[in-house]
């Protein structure tokens, strides 16, 4: 039985990953130059090159969170086997 966390370890590994391989250092450095201060470099460049890492490490979660109600409904017939999630979605859609 898993718990639930709040920080995804795996995510933060691919957060720094992809942010270091999608922002190059010279359209880093032509901003500073071009007087963009860190805040304004940050969200303007830096989110927008890394949008499909972050949309990657908020889906990734999501998945496994489904795959937690999903599976055992598929594999388990007899409801008083279901684990205490599957019960409680069960419980709060009847």
């Amino acid at each position: 039985m898993s718990t639930p966390v709040r920080a995804n370890p795996f995510g933060g590994y691919l957060a720094r990953a992809f942010a270091g391989a999608s922002a190059p250092d010279d359209m880093l450095e032509a901003a500073r130059t071009g007087g963009a201060g860190e805040a304004r470099t940050l969200f303007t460049l830096g989110l927008a090159m890394m949008r499909d890492g972050l949309i990657i490490i908020v889906l990734l979660p999501s998945v496994a969170i489904w795959n937690y109600v999903v599976l055992p409904l598929m594999m388990l017939t007899d409801p008083t086997l279901f684990p205490m999630n599957l019960g409680i979605f069960q419980w709060s859609t009847t």
